[in-house]
């Protein structure tokens, strides 16, 4: 509809410049005629004969690829480059650029009204100046399918701006960016883009705008940048794709304490991404609601931080939580407080929460389990720290669950088609199920020099108890060698049975102990 208006317009302002000699051309239509790239200065290139002038309306939207420039030696720029409106677009497989390339930042390329970037439509401004609706306040720049990308050294854009239909506003520079403006991003797959991109130079995008605290297009931050929403005033509500290498931040300040995310948050492959949401109160981290997803991806890392100073007194529901869905693919979830880069002090599974695939997580003094976590791939999970199962852990398909702090079992652990290296202390209040049948380690105690073990087991089975010699630093082999004959346990059911290990705390500096459970 928008093509037939446009279309309308250019044949009734050729029929005024037939009819009526106008001592201004304001409020016409000039439409870019040139089949090829050319200058914005050259007269031919245009519909009126002559370079767009103050008030026109202009459109380059015709139907081949090209490259309208913009630059230092453009006739007339930048004294009176002042159009009224600017629609960049075209039919399906062209692409139409405006490039406004060097051409200064003292007067700057101004568009009084309406700045609409369409399907196949580019706008690039690199060491130059735009405003778009400086002279009466429309201030509105609307990207819809095509791409605002903001080079060179950075600077604050004032307008209000709408992404729409696979739409991109793409930022990157020298310095920081500041949108002060309103930033709308439309949702879902045809929705908006907003990224932050400078190969890994120390820019920013500040989104200086209280009204932007939801998330329903997609957000990049990539080659370590920063993203920082700290005006927002709030949470920060994610509702399609979080993404990129680099970080986002809130601000230091009393509401800003953490991302709800009901879409997806994801690092890229090899590659780094901190979530830094933060505010005076301990507060903070990521809660992954139940239909979020947080995707390490393979190789990368995914950092959760939150603040950590003198008022920590804060329930388990402030820490970073899931109640979604984390796919780990082989890459790290870490946990991290703002102040002094220590340990985050808990990560919460919650009853809904799924954590699937192998990776490790990472800086958790303790992962506590309400849901599922689930190994599979194969491979290796490893949590670094504690771990308090309330839930379900289990491992399929010969991927190893791997701990370096305490595992304290009150759920169930199901190792049937993988298994379980606990590399320090395991406490079983649950059930844990082995490739050998079902058992319950409930307590290991030094005696003097000796060891006494005590485990549930099943009655009508043989166990067999298997040690090997630790290091001080905590680790130890894979080679556990059998420690006790078969024992034979009477009854059915589930029995106790214990195990006196003599000398066994002379075989120092570790000593580490499992039960096989024979059929």
């Amino acid at each position: 509809m928008r093509d037939g208006v446009r279309q309308g317009l250019h044949g009734l302002c050729a029929i005024c410049l037939f009819l009526v000699l106008l001592p201004s051309a304001r409020g016409q239509t000039n439409s870019w005629v040139l089949p090829d790239s050319g200058k914005w200065e050259t007269n031919a290139n245009w519909s009126l004969g002559s370079a767009p002038g103050a008030g026109q309306n202009v459109f380059i939207t015709n139907d081949t690829t090209k490259t309208v420039t913009i630059d230092a030696i453009t006739a007339g720029f930048p004294g009176t480059m002042t159009v009224g409106s600017l629609d960049i677009g075209g039919p399906l497989f062209t692409l139409n650029t405006l490039f406004l390339s060097n051409a200064g930042t003292i007067t700057p390329f101004k568009v009084t009204g309406l700045l609409t970037i369409g399907g196949n439509g580019e706008l690039v401004v690199n060491g130059s100046l735009l405003v778009a609706g400086a002279l009466n306040d429309q201030n509105e720049i609307s990207i819809e399918a095509g791409t605002l990308t903001l080079l060179g050294a950075g600077g604050t854009l004032t307008e209000s701006i709408t992404v729409s239909g696979g739409g991109a506003l793409v930022l990157s520079g020298a310095t920081n960016w500041t949108l002060s403006g309103t930033v709308a991003l439309a949702g879902g797959a045809s929705g908006g883009s907003l990224v932050a991109s400078n190969s890994g130079s120390l820019a920013s995008l500040f989104l200086d705008n209280p009204g932007f605290r939801d998330n329903d297009g997609l957000l990049a931050v990539l080659g370590g940048q920063d993203i920082n929403y700290g005006q927002i005033g709030s949470d920060m509500t994610n509702d399609y794709i979080i993404t990129g290498s680099g970080s986002l931040t809130g601000v230091f300040g009393g509401n800003n304490n953490a991302i709800l995310n009901r879409g997806t948050i994801s690092s890229l492959a090899g590659l780094s991404l901190v979530l830094d949401p933060r505010d005076a109160f301990d507060l903070g981290g990521v809660f992954n609601a139940t239909n979020g997803t947080i995707v390490v991806a393979p190789d990368s890392t995914l950092t959760i931080r939150r603040t950590d100073n003198a008022w920590t007194n804060v329930p388990f529901a402030e820490f970073p939580a899931n109640s979604g869905t984390i796919l780990m693919q082989s890459g790290t979830l870490a946990g991290q407080t703002v102040t002094n880069n220590t340990v985050a002090s808990f990560y919460i599974n919650n009853a809904t929460g799924l954590i699937d695939g192998c990776g490790t997580l990472e800086n958790f003094a303790t992962v506590v389990n309400n849901g599922t976590i689930q190994a599979d791939c194969g491979g290796t999970l490893t949590f670094s720290g504690a771990v308090t199962n309330n839930g379900v852990m289990r491992a399929l398909n010969g991927t190893v669950i791997e701990a370096y702090g305490t595992v304290v079992n009150n759920g169930t652990i199901d190792v049937t088609a993988g298994s379980a290296d606990f590399h320090t202390n395991f406490v079983n209040h649950g059930t844990f199920l082995s490739q050998g049948g079902s058992f319950q380690i409930t307590a290991i105690v030094r005696q003097t020099n000796d060891i006494l073990l005590t485990w549930s087991t099943v009655g009508g089975r043989t166990n067999i108890v298997q040690a090997v010699a630790g290091g001080p630093g905590g680790g130890y082999s894979t080679n556990f060698t059998d420690l006790s004959p078969p024992i034979a346990v009477a009854g059915s059911g589930a029995v106790t049975t214990n195990y006196l290990d003599s000398g066994g705390a002379t075989n120092g500096p570790a000593r580490y102990y499992r039960v096989r459970n024979v059929p």
